[in-house]
């Protein structure tokens, strides 16, 4: 059985264990197995992306971290043959060596051999296993579906041949996380059938877990496992969010608003040289756009707190985009010399966070915190310049956004904030909030 089958097999039964000496025990006799993980087999890979394209290998892969886990909700449901589940990493760690050659942001060249290291930190994973019992084997695990947030990734190079090798590490930070969000759909899918047919695998030839897994299913009540409080209430709203933001995505495309096209205007100038030799000229700006809309999706999970005793709630929801596109098009010129330049600058993904707090008698709404979390890589594209100087100057900007644009992420946050602020309290969200809270009620 894989690694990171055997991991859920072995959370399952550490978490269904009830008496806590027998599950320090179980967890002696797993997790040993697990942290670290050892991987000796070679992983090759070939990518070719716009911003990546390189082919190698990774080898002798360790992973740390796995058994330092926290579990923060812990909910089995015997009737529908269900486990809900939602768990935290503080860090997952990962050693090894690797081999490359390729190019990043077709600028730096990747090119080298040696030691790798790569953090994660701040992991949380919430999801289902859905489990059914079949005529062959008794029972089998169904669908196990899950999502992941985490707050920082960054990998370390060692021997890349560079003198950049800081800026080349920090810059391949972001894009494997901007390929992560383009593809994740894909890797949770393939992830979650592989994990499947392991446990399934393993299920086949051990009569001791399969009949586990039925006599806890059988016996164990409709219960929850997560921090009991008196005066407050956490729902996962994750399902709700999902279901709204499908909508928003269907709308954009259907409804044709995804870029945003922004008014035209335009306007006449004249300057004076010399002797009072004035020129006139004109300015104007067609084709402004926002987009990204249909893009749009939860990137982590999205909860309500509802307070009774304080008369308020807190919604904390992980949003993000994918392909944020920004552009415009400018015409300017004097007599009848013109000229037309367009600019495009288009953003890999976006991550952000917002926390709301509602008062629960009036419905007002304040928005605690908005986060900007994660910009991935920009590209900057301009064209009408002659000479070819548009492909030039593109390459340069592209490089030096992404150079700067961590130290932006603040700016940008705080120019986003009145937009944000503006829509959570807006009417839209407080007839969302409103049903929510009398579901829960």
């Amino acid at each position: 059985m894989k690694w990171y089958a055997f991991f859920v097999v072995a959370f399952f039964v550490t978490r269904a264990v009830d008496a806590d000496p027998l599950r320090e025990k179980l967890v002696e006799t797993f997790f040993p197995h697990l942290d670290p993980v050892e991987l000796d087999d070679p992983f090759v890979f070939n990518i070719i992306e716009e911003q990546l394209t390189v082919q190698g290998s990774v080898d002798s892969v360790v992973i740390n971290g796995l058994s330092k886990y926290t579990v923060n909700r812990w909910f089995v449901d015997a009737e529908k043959s269900k486990i809900e589940f939602d768990i935290s990493f503080a860090q997952l760690s990962s050693t090894g060596r690797y081999n490359i050659d390729g190019i990043l942001i077709k600028f730096f060249p990747l090119q080298g051999s040696g030691n790798f290291k790569t953090d994660l930190r701040d992991i949380r994973i919430t999801g289902s296993i859905e489990i059914e019992k079949d005529n062959k084997n008794g029972v089998s695990f169904k669908a196990i579906k899950f999502d992941t947030h985490f707050e920082e990734f960054t990998i370390q190079l060692d021997n890349t041949g560079n003198e950049l090798d800081d800026t080349i590490n920090e810059i391949l930070s972001v894009v494997l996380v901007d390929l992560f969000y383009q593809y994740e759909k894909e890797y949770k899918a393939k992830a979650s059938e592989s994990i499947k047919e392991s446990i399934n695998q393993y299920l086949e030839t051990n009569k001791i877990f399969r009949d586990f897994i039925l006599g806890y299913l059988t016996h164990t009540p409709v219960k929850e496992n997560k921090p009991e409080s008196s005066d407050r209430v956490i729902r996962d709203i994750s399902k709700v969010v999902d279901t709204i933001l499908a909508s928003v995505r269907n709308n954009a495309t259907v409804g044709g608003w995804d870029p945003i096209r922004l008014p035209s205007d335009s306007d006449e100038f004249s300057v004076t040289l010399f002797r009072n030799f004035t020129i006139n000229g004109q300015v104007s700006i067609s084709n402004a756009r926002i987009g990204g809309f249909s893009t749009v999706h939860r990137t982590g999970p999205c909860t309500l707190d509802l307070r009774p005793t304080k008369n308020e709630a807190e919604v904390v929801v992980f949003v993000g985009g994918n392909d944020i596109e920004l552009g415009v098009d400018i015409m300017w010129g004097v007599g009848i010399f013109k000229t037309n330049l367009q600019i495009e600058m288009i953003v890999r993904h976006v991550d952000l966070m917002v926390d709301i707090i509602a008062d629960t008698e009036t419905f007002a709404v304040t928005l605690s915190q908005f986060l900007l979390n994660e910009i991935g890589t920009v590209k900057i594209t301009i064209g009408g310049i002659p000479g070819g100087g548009s492909d030039i100057i593109s390459n340069r900007l592209t490089l030096v956004s992404n150079l700067v644009k961590d130290s932006l992420i603040y700016a940008f946050q705080e120019a986003l904030k009145p937009s944000v602020e503006k829509l959570v309290s807006g009417l839209v969200f407080k007839s969302f909030l409103t049903e929510e809270l009398l579901a829960v009620e």
